[in-house]
């Protein structure tokens, strides 16, 4: 089975920093879902990518709680990948 992009990003995050900015997770999402060498363009679609996956009010699937992990906003005002320990 296939690991979800919600996974992959979320060990990702956890094996590096775990002190992401939003940019940085869009870049990593378009790496993962366009090929390695894609190249992020910040005057394109490219800033917008994904973006309605991490808004909590429209039950974003990277914020909304379910599944084994998700993405949220730390102390820093960056985000953080998670692993729930009770799913």
């Amino acid at each position: 089975m296939r690991e979800t992009i919600k996974k992959r990003l979320v060990n990702h995050m956890m094996a590096n920093g775990n002190d992401f900015r939003y940019t940085d997770m869009i870049k990593y999402i378009l790496k993962l879902n366009k090929g390695k060498d894609y190249v992020y363009n910040s005057n394109s679609p490219d800033r917008g990518y994904f973006a309605t996956n991490f808004v909590k009010k429209w039950n974003g699937y990277m914020v909304n709680g379910k599944g084994p992990c998700g993405v949220y906003k730390n102390g820093s005002g960056r985000y953080s990948g998670i692993y729930y320990k009770n799913k």
